[in-house]
């Protein structure tokens, strides 16, 4: 069993801006903190959101590469779908 030691908590914010005019897309924006360090970010795109996560990690199995140095996972495809759908509401 894994202790907290092992694991990284996030807090994630994403909100989308006003539109400029009624058929312009929707810009989202967001802010994600790690919270044992409470190093934060503020990021316009998906990937900046992931490459942040994946600084953090410690844990190779879940980047799927020796190094921490992708950011791949189970985390990213489901923060990837989310994102896609908050910006076509």
């Amino acid at each position: 069993m894994n202790s907290f030691e092992d694991s990284h908590s996030f807090i994630v914010r994403i909100w989308r801006e006003p539109r400029a005019t009624a058929d312009a897309k929707a810009d989202c924006r967001g802010f994600v903190e790690q919270v044992a360090t409470q190093e934060y970010r503020y990021f316009r795109t998906l990937d900046e959101l992931t490459a942040f996560i994946a600084l953090h990690l410690t844990c190779p199995e879940m980047l799927g590469s020796p190094k921490p140095t992708r950011h791949e996972g189970w985390w990213s495809t489901l923060f990837r779908r989310l994102w896609q759908r908050w910006q076509s509401r």
